[in-house]
């Protein structure tokens, strides 16, 4: 079994590799997790070597379905992970439309409501 950290925010780019460095020595994957949102694509750049996957969180796209700007932005982030021959995973995949553009952008996997939604712990 493989844990993953998935990491949010690099406040120091010496610290982040460090850090990882020690992670990979016990095992743990690392992945830059909501990349494009809370960690930027200069961040992601200097620390890339270090990490596992990126995870990229999609936005919704809006009345008139996705803009240039949206697909300009989710290429940019998988492409960076296909340079450095690591897993790109969409986050944010809620419905057909998220589903189909992922496809058309030869997006290999995906995470989001359209698949399953969390539930709670239920008594047995």
């Amino acid at each position: 079994m493989t844990f993953t950290i998935e990491i949010t925010n690099i406040t120091d780019r010496a610290t982040f590799i460090r850090v990882a460095q020690q992670y990979h020595q016990l095992g743990f994957q690392m992945a830059l997790a909501n990349s494009g949102w809370d960690i930027s694509y200069t961040d992601a750049c200097a620390v890339i070597a270090e990490v596992d996957m990126i995870k990229f969180t999609m936005d919704q796209p809006g009345p008139d379905g996705y803009t240039p700007a949206q697909y300009t932005k989710v290429s940019e982030w998988r492409n960076l992970a296909a340079s450095h021959d690591i897993p790109f995973i969409m986050h944010g995949i809620d419905s057909d439309t998220d589903l189909k553009l992922a496809r058309g952008l030869g997006i290999q996997y995906g995470q989001g409501y359209y698949f399953s939604r969390s539930v709670l712990p239920r008594i047995v």
